[in-house]
């Protein structure tokens, strides 16, 4: 048996037993773990490779000191979890368990404390590969050895300790040399054109035609054209290139190495296993502390704090002036797992990338706490949300206008929507099966794709028949079109082409960072502090969170805040801007009075209402964790043209109700009337901050403009989304309760103290009970009833309000978030307790603004989403206008 130490640990050299067949160790338990976190591509084509060469799979589960059964071989059932893919390859997998040789993952004898040595690693790889492959390799072998021996023994050899900037930069630049060399070798003419929507299948032309369970089709070598696209698919994997969903391959010829012959696939993908396996392993090291920054400085133009949404588009807008220097500081990492590129895993939330969060207890909701969705990761919010893209209405915009911020109503931001998105049609005949309908005019060609999933579950019909016998709400063609109620199909944030989650790290930052020498990415950093001299913000504290060094870093134009609506106003009260009362309970100097900081907290309130579809149609989105047949079905499907259940959304339909079309024209009109009644007197529900005068006014001016949109059809107040089955959340999207986010006083670095206050304005109660009414009534129409539907949640025999209520938080389904907080940096003028003014700057510190969520004065009806991609747009044009 012969072990490669893919981990660049340690490994003994008298493991290589050069004639022996190749298999891979990955080590101990954590080594291991990193294995399984390759992008799943990786983890394909690693499995594709051995069944090719009829290597079966075992998994090795010897620790250090402990040997637990060393040649058992890997279960179907773990083979899944390991590979993520399909029944069939399991089975195949089982069949050929007891071949000669063996790919083994596990751990070698790690006892020497030695690194495989750069002859040793040649004269394997020579009695593996074909000679004529061996240039390839060679380059490998290089960096390999080298590598090898510096995690062997860290600090004895050229590169330094792990994590530290100069290795960071060594190992990235290495990689990328790698890439370019073996592109070098091999002499490629080809065409490139742009790829349409209406292909029948654009994803063959980057998927190299490999039977995954060994059939004698998988056997043949395919011709020239075929291996150089399996080869050019495999290299461009390395980095996630935004190419291969933009342009195709479509000629390739004159295909041959530096020495002799055509290159076979089985050689070829051999090969280029070696070399994804090898520079995934330095980018991984790279990524872990710093990542992509050629050239760490002290000073730039502009420091963006927070790669999430806004972060990264407000960096790759401002990086496109070459002489601009930008650097993005994320908490987080970058993620290539399957749980952040395929769509299907938008049904759960990766916790792997969120930050334990939790909220103070709800008074109105039985003192509960609720963990609060904050995500750390590059592409922040877009990496883990529910892909949904649809816009406010009309009205949601230019109340922000009439809240005294000129150029933010529908009319400025419609052309930063454009700017931003763009619109892939659903195939003809799924538009026409569906009913599907869409605007073009309201986007553009921007970076970010949108589409409506081609895949529809069955029942999603019934679901929008039910409605449409209603009456009582309109059609408007385009959920995106500034129109506001109606019943709509919701475009998702996913591109066609590839089958993938399009997040704001795909659409701004992947396709441009490797052209740009002046666009850096830090990971793995928090920022403790905004260094503040003379109400002028001239850089930041940041803290490593591998090694907890501190160090600071200098802005000469502007320091610009897109953490969120959590931990913007946090890391701006940390700092010395915000509330008298808070800053001096934790102790933190006032640089700057500002009470808005941390005020004016908004979301969607929601009950998850439930319902058991005894009766559901086939396919269902239970089919695929309940169906071992469909769930192979779904899952072949979607390796092999990227389409299908597994490349859609959780559902595309919802439908948006105005106050009027939710409930009776008395209640509406009881409704209004005591929202009067609050603007005369808000004080009791509000929290006690709102004693300030400037905040009391600007929430006063605030209801007002609710109590206008209550009356009209033109702005959404509940939302009522499909998700394809009997989970029904009705959401409450015009709130006039209003939270707070705090620094905690015994510990004001850490999380801060998040309360929603929902329901503490009788009238979101009011609300809250009739959309729960209302989709009772829904779900016992007429049109629902051939799916059975019986209520879970709240539960038929609660019919009482408070029974109904107090059902609903006892069974964790009252949630007073959505994942949609904002408003904590208000951008209102400063005498209505406004954080930041029309053009996002803090008032009255020099050289600082805000791009988030947080400067959103009112929360529209609708996720948010497609609103901050707007946002970070304009944002970006107006830091460049006054650079």
């Amino acid at each position: 048996m012969c072990y490669i130490d893919l981990e660049w640990c340690t490994a003994s050299s008298a493991t290589l037993n050069i004639s022996a067949p190749a298999a891979l160790d990955y080590g101990p338990t954590r080594e291991f773990k990193k294995f399984i976190n390759l992008p799943i591509e990786v983890r394909y084509m690693i499995y594709e490779y051995f069944v090719i060469c009829d290597k079966p799979v075992y998994i090795s589960r010897r620790e250090r000191g402990r040997n637990w059964d060393n040649d058992s071989p890997v279960s179907p059932q773990n083979f899944r979890g390991l590979f993520g893919l399909n029944w069939k390859i399991y089975e195949e997998v089982s069949r050929v368990y007891y071949g000669k040789n063996t790919f083994v993952l596990g751990n070698a004898d790690w006892g020497s404390g030695r690194a495989p040595s750069e002859m040793a690693m040649e004269k394997f790889v020579a009695a593996t590969l074909p000679g004529h492959l061996l240039h390839i390799t060679n380059v490998i072998i290089q960096i390999y050895a080298r590598s090898s021996a510096y995690f062997a023994n860290p600090g004895t050899h050229d590169y330094p300790a792990i994590g530290s900037r100069t290795s960071a930069e060594s190992l990235y630049a290495i990689s990328r040399s790698i890439v370019t060399d073996i592109k070098n070798v091999i002499s490629v003419k080809y065409e490139i054109i742009e790829q349409n929507w209406e292909s029948d299948n654009p994803w063959d032309i980057f998927q190299p035609r490999i039977d995954p369970v060994g059939s004698v089709a998988s056997q043949k070598h395919l011709d020239q054209s075929e291996n150089v696209a399996a080869i050019e698919q495999m290299l461009d994997l390395l980095l996630m290139r935004g190419k291969r969903s933009k342009l195709a391959l479509t000629k390739l010829s004159e295909v041959r190495t530096t020495s002799r012959g055509w290159i076979d696939m089985r050689a070829a993908v051999k090969t280029m296993i070696f070399a994804i396996i090898a520079i995934q392993f330095i980018l991984t090291a790279c990524s872990q502390s710093y990542t992509h920054d050629g050239s760490r400085q002290k000073t730039y133009d502009y420091i963006v704090v927070g790669g999430g949404l806004t972060g990264m588009v407000v960096a790759s807008r401002l990086s496109e002036d070459k002489h601009k220097t930008v650097l993005v500081i994320e908490r987080g990492y970058l993620d290539d797992k399957p749980q952040a590129i395929i769509p299907y895993y938008a049904y759960t939330v990766d916790e792997s990338v969120m930050m334990r969060v939790t909220s103070a207890p709800n008074p109105k909701l039985n003192n509960a706490t609720y963990a609060v969705a904050v995500p750390a990761v590059v592409g922040g919010g877009t990496v883990v949300n529910g892909m949904a893209y649809s816009r406010g209405s009309k009205a949601d915009y230019d109340a922000w206008e009439e809240l005294g911020n000129p150029g933010w109503g529908w009319d400025g931001l419609l052309p930063y929507f454009r700017k931003s998105s763009s619109f892939i049609p659903p195939s003809p005949e799924v538009a026409r099966q569906w009913n599907m309908t869409w605007d073009l005019s309201v986007f553009g060609r921007g970076p970010l794709n949108t589409t409506i999933p081609n895949f529809q579950y069955p029942d999603a019909a019934s679901f929008s028949g039910a409605w449409r016998q209603e009456g009582s709400i309109p059609f408007p063609r385009d959920v995106n079109d500034g129109s506001g109620p109606g019943l709509y199909w919701v475009p998702s944030t996913i591109n066609p082409l590839d089958g993938t989650r399009v997040t704001s790290r795909k659409a701004y930052y992947d396709p441009v960072y490797q052209n740009r020498a002046n666009l850096h990415l830090l990971t793995g950093h928090t920022v403790n502090e905004i260094l503040i001299h003379k109400l002028h913000a001239k850089g930041v504290r940041i803290v490593s969170r591998s090694t907890n060094h501190t160090s600071n870093v200098f802005a000469r134009k502007e320091i610009i805040l897109a953490a969120g609506a959590v931990h913007t106003p946090h890391l701006l009260q940390i700092s010395g801007v915000g509330p008298k009362a808070v800053l001096g309970a934790a102790g933190v100097k006032i640089k700057k009075y500002m009470p808005a900081v941390g005020a004016n907290l908004q979301d969607h309130p929601t009950a998850l209402m439930i319902f058991n579809i005894t009766n559901p149609s086939f396919p269902n989105p239970n089919s695929i964790a309940t169906n071992a047949t469909y769930n192979s079905t779904v899952w072949t499907e979607y390796f092999a043209n990227r389409t299908g259940p597994i490349a859609g959304s959780r559902g595309a339909t919802g439908a948006f109700l105005s106050l009027s079309q939710l409930t009776s024209p008395s209640i509406t009109s009881n409704i209004t009337i005591f929202v009067s009644e609050t603007i005369a007197s808000p004080l009791p529900y509000l929290p006690s901050i709102y004693a300030n005068p400037y905040l009391l006014q600007g929430y006063k001016a605030q209801a007002r403009i609710i109590q206008n949109l209550f009356l009209t059809n033109t702005s959404i107040v509940s939302a009522f989304p499909y998700s394809g089955s009997g989970s029904a959340p009705a959401a409450l999207q015009k709130p006039l309760s209003r939270g707070t986010i705090t620094l905690n006083a015994s510990n004001p670095h850490g999380p801060p103290v998040i309360q929603f206050n929902t329901l503490q304005n009788p009238i979101d109660r009011t609300i809250l009970l009739a959309m729960i009414r209302h989709a009772r009534r829904f779900w016992a129409s007429p049109a629902l009833s051939p799916l059975g539907p019986v209520e879970l949640s709240p539960g038929v025999q609660y019919q009482v309000d408070e029974e109904i209520l107090n059902a609903l938080v006892n069974k964790g389904t009252l949630w007073p978030s959505l994942a949609h907080p904002c408003g904590t940096c208000a951008m209102m003028p400063e005498e209505l307790g406004g954080c930041v003014g029309p053009d996002l700057r803090v008032y009255g510190v020099e050289g600082l603004s805000v791009v988030d969520a947080s400067i959103i004065p009112m929360i529209p009806g609708i996720g948010l989403q497609a609103t901050l991609y707007g946002v970070a747009e304009k944002a970006s044009d107006l830091i460049k206008a006054r650079a």
